[in-house]
C-alpha cells in the first residue's frame, strides 16, 4: 500500500519542478541550493519505505 503512494506523489511533483527550473534558467542561483532539499528529503522517505519491506521480507521466510 505505501509504495503506491509514493509513485503518484512524485509524478506531479517532477513535471512542475522542471518546468520553473527551465523558465528561470541563470536566474534560479540561489533557488537551486533549495531544490536539492526537497530532493534530499525525497530520497528519505523511499529510503525508509524501501527498508521497511525489507524488514518484512526477512522475518516472513525465516519463520517458515
Amino acid at each position: 500500500g505505501g509504495g503506491g503512494i509514493s509513485i503518484p506523489f512524485a509524478d506531479p511533483c517532477r513535471p512542475k519542478q522542471s518546468k520553473r527550473s527551465r523558465r528561470e534558467g541563470n536566474r534560479t542561483g540561489s533557488i537551486m541550493s533549495d531544490r536539492p532539499d526537497f530532493a534530499e528529503i525525497e530520497r528519505f522517505d523511499k529510503t525508509k519505505l524501501k527498508k521497511t519491506e525489507t524488514r518484512e521480507k526477512n522475518p516472513l521466510p525465516t519463520k517458515e
